[in-house]
């Protein structure tokens, strides 16, 4: 029976190791690597802090945009008052004689609308935060029949901060 031997010091004697340069190489091929995925990983981040933010301050608008608005096309008398035209106050009567009394008050940077029917306790809601409290970004006005709203709210996620910007005319319903 014949044997298999093998000579284990030839077969290393023709090993190289490896050299600087090489090892150079690799480390800044993975370097390169590195700083591309951690950057990617940053922006990622980044471009989810800014969407969350303009997303927050898109629906703090709406939300009081909306209810501003189907107050006011309801509304048989809009009295403004104040610099900024806040407090706003709308009422109406409907058709089986239900009073409605609707005031929107700016407090700080939260927009809150109180609610009394028929004269009984109000409940107050806040509808918007975030808001621009400057009569500059923020104000309201009632003139020959047109309600104009402005609104801006600056909602800060992270190091970002968005900041968005409504404003819209209303026409309340004609009485007869």
């Amino acid at each position: 029976m014949a044997f298999l031997s093998f000579n284990l010091s030839n077969g290393l004697k023709n090993q190289r190791g490896v050299s600087l340069v090489e090892v150079l190489v690799a480390l800044s091929i993975g370097s390169l690597i590195a700083v591309s995925a951690s950057n990617t990983i940053f922006q990622m981040f980044t471009v989810n802090d800014l969407s969350v933010s303009r997303m927050d301050a898109v629906k703090q608008l709406e939300n009081a945009i909306y209810l501003i608005s189907r107050d006011s096309q309801m509304a048989q008398l809009i009295q403004t008052t104040g610099p900024t035209g806040f407090p706003l106050t709308i009422s109406w009567v409907t058709w089986d004689n239900i009073s409605y009394s609707v005031s929107y008050n700016i407090n700080g940077s939260e927009v809150s609308r109180r609610e009394s029917v028929n004269g009984g306790t109000p409940s107050v809601v806040v509808v918007a935060r975030d808001v621009v409290g400057s009569a500059a970004d923020t104000n309201c006005q009632f003139t020959d029949g047109v309600l104009r709203v402005m609104m801006a709210v600056s909602v800060k996620t992270g190091s970002h901060t968005s900041t968005e910007v409504r404003s819209l005319n209303i026409s309340p319903r004609q009485v007869s």
